[in-house]
């Protein structure tokens, strides 16, 4: 028995690092599901795009500041330790998904109200930022052997969050509780949930090679390179998973009608497909190329994406499946990229460029794809522009890779 402790010790701290980012996740994007909802509370128009789009510019503006929060946090990791940052965006998350469901609507509080409201949600995109790159590099630095597993599990623990973002939506938007709207419901929930996550990372071990005081070894690695490359590779994945996972039921409800429920099932069942994805390609990817793997999976899930679109009106089936295979796709993809990126960094800069890379990325292709999508669709009248550009960032995703071989 003496033999597992170690074992059961490093399973104990994936499974604390995978709990703290599947909440922080559902804190941050339970605000996606209940825009309709939002809008008529801080941007009352009656014209529907008008009011879809300021919604998402709204969106946009947490995602404006996690590039911010990814280098706050990962100039905590890197001088004082990857503990004191994961403490420290716990604690700003509880008050900001806090303020954000108590804070009085544009009615009562007129522009300050809303002026607020952006603030809190700025203040969930700091704490966001800086924890999921600290969570990829304790993973990658507390498994040596075992990286794409750690990190594997953790992204399981993110599906789990988008679960129960889709689960506490749909169960809430059905009840009523006295006068209390329901969206402010599922902030409540997770500034508690995120209390809870503030214990327990407060069990979670240093990083052992933060402990052993890496050396800072200065030498030309040319490392806004390797950010802008580290940013590509992680641009195909923050736009499949928001138009898949944020942007789907609105842009289903909208431009499709889709009934509710027939949305919430395939919800349940794609991610329920991805939680799966995670922990099996983090145990297969550790064991062959996560480059080719990175590769191949793009190519799958954009052959996926077209016949998605392209049967959206036509079989039902067809858009389940396809539907489907994008999230084990995403699951699967969870333990390639992510190990790739941190261990393109040295040591001592690893957490502030790791989170300035997947916050950059997130910021330019994941915050403005919901807004620029229902313009297009407008203008243009063409449900399909999500395929192309989605296409184009799958492109992106290729040569960023190209580039990565060369310099690894």
């Amino acid at each position: 028995m003496r033999c597992l402790k170690p074992y059961i010790s490093n399973m104990q701290l994936a499974l604390y690092l995978g709990v703290g980012a599947g909440i922080e996740y559902y804190d941050f994007a339970i605000f996606s599901l209940f825009a309709k909802e939002i809008t008529l509370t801080f941007f009352p128009y009656k014209n529907e795009m008008y009011a879809s789009i300021a919604t998402y510019f709204f969106f946009f503006f947490g995602y404006l500041v996690r590039p911010l929060g990814g280098y706050i946090g990962g100039l905590i990791g890197d001088r004082y330790g990857r503990k004191v940052g994961f403490l420290s965006s716990a604690g700003v998350l509880v008050v900001a998904t806090f303020g954000m469901g108590v804070l009085p609507g544009a009615a009562v509080g007129g522009m300050g109200a809303t002026v607020l409201f952006i603030f809190f949600r700025c203040m969930q995109g700091l704490a966001v930022g800086g924890e999921i790159p600290l969570a990829m590099v304790l993973a990658v630095e507390h498994f040596p052997t075992r990286k794409g597993l750690a990190v594997g599990v953790i992204f399981a623990f993110l599906s789990l969050g988008i679960l129960m973002t889709y689960v506490t939506y749909y169960g809430i938007s059905f009840i009523s509780i006295g006068q209390i709207a329901p969206w402010r419901v599922a902030f409540l929930l997770g500034a508690l949930f995120s209390i809870a996550v503030y214990f327990l990372r407060k069990k979670i071990h240093e990083s052992p090679l933060f402990q052993k005081k890496y050396p800072k070894i200065q030498k030309k690695n040319k490392i806004y390179v390797r950010l802008w490359v580290s940013i590509g590779l992680i641009a195909p994945v923050a736009m499949f998973t928001t138009y898949f996972l944020l942007f789907m039921p609105h842009y289903l409800s909208t431009f499709f009608a889709f009934d509710a429920s027939l949305t919430h099932i395939m919800f349940i069942q794609g991610l329920g497909v991805m939680f799966f994805g995670c922990v099996l390609g983090g145990g297969v990817n550790d064991f062959w190329s996560k480059k080719w793997s990175y590769s191949l999976l793009l190519g799958v899930m954009l052959l996926a994406a077209y016949f998605f679109y392209h049967h959206l009106t036509i079989n039902i089936l067809m858009v389940r499946v396809c539907f489907g295979v994008i999230c084990l796709g995403l699951g699967l993809l969870s333990s390639t990229y992510t190990v790739l990126v941190v261990n393109f960094f040295l040591p001592w800069q690893r957490c502030k460029f790791v989170g300035l890379a997947y916050n950059l990325a997130y910021t330019l292709f994941s915050a403005p794809v919901p807004m620029l999508s229902i313009a297009l669709i407008h203008f243009f009248n063409e449900p399909m522009v999500p395929f192309i550009l989605l296409a184009m960032s799958v492109m992106m995703g290729w040569g960023s890779m190209i580039w990565y071989k060369r310099l690894t």
